[in-house]
């Protein structure tokens, strides 16, 4: 009788079918973690276009509801038009800014009375947290007269947030796309602002 030995594969076969095996591995799996960075990345700078349109109609309203704007309107005023689900001035829940970085630094801001002003912090609909000081105002009637904000994505804290300006002649700009120097008013003066290049690192543009 024949004997019939089993099929089966060599030491070296085996080798080489997990090193294929690897480099396969090494090309793909890396793509896949990084979609949902990808995806945020679009996903942010959506929902801060947003943001966007919803200030530039908030300001279109009160002018709408008001017979000239002042040079010393603050962005406080628009809250009545803007679309949020609630305000927070609590010092305590916003504290070294766990939940809203501060624009490109290493640390958060707070809620609630300051030594200037009193910093505010809107949820808004989309998940996202608008912040800005009651202490700053245009400060003037000129298309360079603007008052800033910052916009948090996902409230995950420091040096995630987007400084933005709206411009007393009706835009929105963030601080690398503003046209040329702007300024503002405050309790101690005027401050200004040049075009920056320190935009948040997810935000690609409106």
């Amino acid at each position: 009788m024949k004997k019939i030995s089993a099929a089966g594969f060599s030491l070296v076969e085996l080798l080489i079918t997990l090193a294929i095996m690897g480099v396969i591995a090494a090309c793909t799996i890396p793509p896949l973690f990084q979609v949902p960075s990808s995806r945020n990345t679009t996903k942010y700078s959506t929902m801060s276009k947003d943001v966007a349109v919803m200030v530039l109609s908030a300001y279109e309203q009160y002018k709408a509801a008001h017979t000239s704007v002042s040079s010393s309107m603050k962005l406080y005023d628009l809250t009545p038009y803007m679309n949020f689900t609630k305000v927070d001035t609590s010092s305590s829940s916003y504290m070294n800014g766990p939940n809203i970085g501060m624009w490109q630094t290493g640390s958060g801001v707070s809620c609630g009375a300051q030594f200037i002003g009193t910093d505010y912090c809107y949820d808004l609909h989309n998940g996202g947290l608008i912040w800005f000081n009651d202490a700053f105002y245009f400060g003037g009637t000129n298309t360079t007269n603007a008052i800033w904000f910052n916009y948090d994505p996902d409230g995950s804290g420091p040096a995630d947030a987007l400084q933005m300006w709206l411009t007393y002649n009706g835009y929105v700009y963030t601080g690398q796309t503003l046209p040329t120097t702007v300024s503002m008013g405050y309790i101690f003066g005027t401050s200004t602002q040049t075009p920056t290049t320190q935009d948040a690192s997810w935000f690609t543009g409106f």
